[in-house]
C-alpha cells in the first residue's frame, strides 16, 4: 500500500487488483493524462477539455484538442451540423 506521500491522486474507489482506469486516478495512485485532481486530499478528479483524456464525463464531446471548427469546439461542446462518436477509454471522440 503507497503512503499518502507517495500518492498523486486518491478517489477511493480502486483497490491495487483492479484495472478500472479512465476517471482521472490510476489504480497506482497517478493522475491520468487529460485530469486534473486534488492535492494533499482524497475527492474526484476534473477531465480537462481537449486534454487527452478519452471518456467525456463532463463534456458534450472531447476529440482531443481545443480548436473549433472540426465538430467539437474548444469548449468540448458539439457543434452545430457535426455529430461525434467514438469516445472510450481508448480513444478521442471523433467528429
Amino acid at each position: 500500500m503507497l503512503s499518502y506521500g507517495q500518492k498523486e491522486c486518491e478517489d477511493s474507489n480502486a483497490s491495487a487488483l483492479d484495472n478500472y482506469v479512465s476517471d482521472g486516478c490510476s489504480n497506482q495512485c497517478k493522475v491520468e493524462k487529460g485530469f486534473k485532481c486534488p492535492i494533499k486530499q482524497p475527492g474526484p478528479c476534473i477531465e480537462i477539455c481537449g486534454e487527452g483524456s478519452f471518456d467525456n464525463y463532463n463534456y458534450e464531446c472531447d476529440d482531443g484538442n481545443n480548436k473549433d471548427g472540426d465538430g467539437c469546439d474548444k469548449s468540448c461542446k458539439l457543434e452545430k451540423g457535426f455529430k461525434c462518436v467514438g469516445g472510450s477509454p481508448n480513444s478521442h471522440d471523433e467528429c
